[in-house]
């Protein structure tokens, strides 16, 4: 290119091609070379393709000098547009000013869309300009949807704020904008990189940081081709963070941008980051990765602030899809997999009926752990009916209350999976410590304890259970406790203990 040739009027375009590409390459050049509005530089910076492309790119651009190419073989490491094209934009214009757009290798341009994003950008004396997309069937070439704002629309000021959710989703993506080169200049380019998704929302977040008044243009300018074999986003660390990412991003700009935010604005981008997260996790659900790693990365989505905040405003219902497909795994493999899992549902208030293919007494025990990090109290009454049903699916438990089988959920759960010897020796245990706290459920205990004993048959454990039963009912009706020491001093008339615990109520 002759640098001479290049003026203020001059708008730079940066386009990068890949292997994918290739059949829809030309189709995107061509919108571009033919446009009405001829004082233009075409940048295509091409990210490894094969032989193929690269001989159709080298036969295009010595067509027309306003083409240039550039072929880069390993870019893994690097953002083609932020480190090598937008650089090599401002270079080219030196200290001119001129203008920047971007277009996508299998996308198109309608021919005008120069001259009409110019005239506009000109007329309104605007730093940035966006102008509605129609998208694309690209197997019937049929046009399926428009996204434009209502009319022309100027923005500026407080309106930034105000206007939010009307422009929002016309600037998430990178194509179908014009940008003064001014305002590129002053970007910081280099704080564009926090996520690999979502990369083109923060740029213009940041180009929208540097413009004092933008213009919405209703005409269709950008056509934006719909694939049935889309790519999908590799779902690594950096697509895992990028709703939060953005989130918070989008709150940064608006208190830069504005110094306030309403609280609808807030209430809407927080519709916005569930929606967003609710295709990472149907990523994490259908990709494959191992158990363990999926429900850490779910974990790591949901117990992030804004999503926590997300399900206090009511918005539940988006994860029903979730918990359905939580429920089905194997959620009790290890007590940290059933903490995790719990928290989940907590942070979802979300209290499942069953644990599919697992017993009463597992139910139990995901419930026990899921009132650990339930938070809202005015529904923990569902949760404490749902964990008492449980309990009472065993005979044994019909006289006990919530808190006895909160406080003493281990031995809950043996009695529940019918492991009596176990259950006796937790109980016992739990009589005799003979502490205040343990005493709050002595009547309880005696209960289970007699039960227990009578159906193991042990005899010896039966008759001592009895005297405990005893003890209490001496501090509840002395008359009823020294009736019972009698009727067993009848049957054991040398039991020292018997006859000490008549003694003392003698006395």
């Amino acid at each position: 290119m002759c640098r001479t040739e290049l003026n203020d009027q001059t708008i730079y375009v940066y386009i990068q091609t890949y292997e994918l590409g290739k059949d829809y390459l030309i189709r995107a050049l061509d919108s571009i070379r033919n446009q009405t509005y001829t004082n233009f530089r075409c940048l295509v910076f091409d990210r490894g393709s094969g032989n193929e492309v690269r001989k159709k790119l080298q036969d295009y651009v010595e067509r027309d000098k306003r083409f240039s190419l550039t072929f880069f073989e390993d870019t893994e490491k690097k953002n083609m547009a932020l480190d090598y094209g937008i650089p090599e934009i401002l270079h080219l214009a030196g200290n001119q000013d001129g203008f920047f757009c971007r277009v996508d290798a299998d996308d198109e341009l309608e021919l005008d869309c120069f001259e009409e994003m110019l005239r506009y950008a000109q007329n309104i004396d605007a730093d940035m300009v966006v102008s509605a997309s129609c998208f694309i069937d690209a197997n019937t070439n049929q046009i399926v949807g428009v996204r434009k704002p209502y009319a022309d629309v100027v923005i500026e000021g407080d309106e930034f704020e105000s206007c939010f959710p009307q422009y929002y989703q016309i600037m998430r993506t990178h194509w179908a904008k014009l940008y003064k080169l001014d305002v590129i200049k002053r970007m910081n380019l280099s704080d564009l990189n926090a996520t690999r998704y979502g990369e083109d929302t923060l740029f213009v977040r940041e180009a929208l940081l540097r413009s004092k008044r933008i213009g919405l243009l209703s005409k269709p300018l950008y056509r934006y081709y719909m694939y049935s074999t889309a790519k999908s986003y590799n779902l690594d660390k950096k697509r895992l963070d990028a709703p939060k990412i953005l989130f918070e991003r989008d709150l940064a700009f608006l208190m830069k941008k504005c110094g306030h935010i309403s609280v609808n604005t807030i209430a809407w981008l927080i519709n916005v980051y569930i929606q967003e997260n609710k295709d990472v996790l149907k990523l994490i659900i259908n990709s494959n990765t191992v158990f363990p790693q999926k429900i850490n990365e779910v974990y790591s989505v949901l117990s992030a602030v804004p999503m926590r905040l997300a399900m206090n405003l009511g918005m539940r219902e988006n994860f029903d899809f979730l918990c359905e497909w939580l429920l089905h795994q194997n959620i009790m493999e290890n007590a940290q997999t059933i903490s995790q899992i719990a928290e989940m549902f907590g942070i979802l208030g979300v209290v499942p009926d069953c644990v599919p293919g697992r017993g009463n007494a597992d139910d139990f025990v995901f419930l026990m752990k899921l009132y650990e990090f339930w938070d809202d109290f005015n529904s923990k009454s569902i949760l404490e009916k749902k964990i008492m049903r449980c309990a009472y699916n065993s005979i044994l438990l019909q006289k006990v209350d919530f808190y006895y089988c909160r406080f003493n959920s281990d031995l809950v759960e043996t009695v529940l999976r019918e492991n009596y010897d176990d259950a006796y020796k937790l109980l016992k245990e739990s009589v005799q410590k003979k502490n205040v706290f343990g005493e709050q459920f002595t009547k309880q205990n005696i209960e289970l304890g007699l039960n227990l004993t009578a159906i193991l048959g042990m005899e010896d454990e039966y008759v001592f259970i009895n005297k405990i039963k005893i003890e209490f009912m001496i501090q509840e009706n002395l008359s009823e406790a020294m009736s019972e020491v009698e009727e067993w001093l009848e049957l054991l008339p040398n039991d020292e203990d018997f006859l000490q615990l008549k003694a003392r109520m003698m006395d």
